[in-house]
């Protein structure tokens, strides 16, 4: 059941992705290049300025991680034992792993906090998404599996956690959020009880 949502859901990118991109020939190597199609190109420009951001926020990111990632399997080394020498890299690879997709994560907290406004976040479908951590949440806790694995669950509880601080932090004044101008009919009709 599984591996039918997972192909589903991989088509249905597949399918997104043939909508805003093309493949077009190249003489030399690796001879295919994605092209944008004319109505994509137009979003994509104005994109790659906070696309940059991001990027460098990412590389921050990293950059800051990999020495803790380093100590922790120094001291999974030192101080576990392990079978093999193979155990002891594989456990390493996947806590590098777990540590990247925790980066691949963050891009939306960082843009969050460049704009100031959470306004564009789709919280509908956040929510979906909070409701799902929620459920790896309580299979982490109820089903045995390896100590790497039960990390990379609660890696999404922190950035949901961190989009909802930013949320009430960046949260627009109900006075400011009429833009129909009634805000302004009602400072006027203040003034007038003045006078």
């Amino acid at each position: 059941f599984i591996m039918y949502f997972i192909g589903g859901r991989f088509l249905l990118n597949l399918w997104k992705l043939t909508k805003l991109t093309t493949l077009r020939r190249r003489a030399g190597f690796p001879f295919v290049r994605w092209v944008n199609r004319g109505g994509a190109e137009s979003g994509v420009e104005e994109m790659r300025d906070i696309d940059d951001a991001e990027r460098r926020c990412m590389l921050g990111l990293m950059l800051f991680l990999l020495p803790v990632i380093g100590a922790f399997c120094c001291y999974r080394l030192v101080f576990y034992k392990f079978r093999s020498w193979y155990s002891w890299i594989v456990l390493s690879l996947a806590v590098c792993s777990q540590m990247g997709g925790f980066v691949v994560m963050t891009p939306q907290v960082f843009m969050n906090y460049r704009l100031k406004s959470v306004e564009h976040l789709p919280w509908k479908a956040l929510t979906y998404q909070a409701i799902n951590t929620f459920i790896d949440d309580i299979f982490t806790l109820c089903i045995r599996m390896p100590e790497i694995q039960k990390y990379s669950v609660f890696r999404d509880d922190i950035i949901f956690v961190i989009c909802c601080v930013q949320r009430w932090l960046y949260r627009k004044p109900k006075v400011a959020a009429d833009e129909s101008g009634d805000a302004q009919n009602g400072d006027k009709a203040l003034r007038e009880k003045k006078d």
